[in-house]
């Protein structure tokens, strides 16, 4: 994987989802460590996703 903006990006949602494992989730996490960016990037999807994670789904209508 390249190294550009886009792709830490996305890495930053799939980590704040839970979704990233393996090679990736390492590479990021050690990114982490150095980019202040990236922790606030993270910081502020996974609020999003608990904010998300709270609503809940809307029930079907009964005649369905």
């Amino acid at each position: 994987m390249s190294d550009t903006t886009d792709d830490w990006a996305g890495l930053a949602a799939l980590h704040a989802l839970g979704l990233l494992d393996g090679e990736e989730r390492s590479r990021f996490e050690s990114r982490l460590q150095d980019d202040a960016a990236a922790r606030d990037e993270l910081v502020r999807l996974a609020e999003a996703a608990a904010a998300l994670g709270g609503l809940a789904p809307e029930s079907p209508p009964r005649h369905a």
